[in-house]
C-alpha cells in the first residue's frame, strides 16, 4: 500500500512471498542517485543494475521486507518517496 501511496509513477508486481520487490522506477528517475538521496534519509536498497552483467536496468530497485514491520516498511517507504 505504502508504494501504491508514496510513489504512484512507479510500478511493481505485488509479491506473494520471498523477501524482496521489485520496484521499477519512472524513466527519469534512476536507481543510482535515488539510492545516494535515499542513504541521506537512512534508506537503502539494491540497484537493479546489480543484478544484470553490464548494469541493466538502470530504473529499477530491489527492496527487502522481509526483516522490517508494518510501521519500519511504512517509514522506509515514506523516505525513499
Amino acid at each position: 500500500d505504502a508504494l501504491r501511496e508514496q510513489l504512484p509513477r512507479a510500478t511493481f508486481i505485488e509479491p506473494r512471498g520471498g523477501y524482496f520487490v521489485w520496484l521499477e522506477l519512472s524513466p527519469d528517475v534512476t536507481a543510482a542517485a535515488l539510492l545516494t538521496a535515499a542513504r541521506q534519509h537512512g534508506v537503502t536498497f539494491h540497484p537493479g543494475s546489480r543484478f544484470v552483467h553490464g548494469g541493466g536496468f538502470p530504473h529499477a530497485a530491489r527492496l527487502s521486507f522481509a526483516h522490517y514491520g508494518h510501521e519500519e516498511m511504512m517509514e522506509g517507504v515514506r523516505r525513499l518517496a
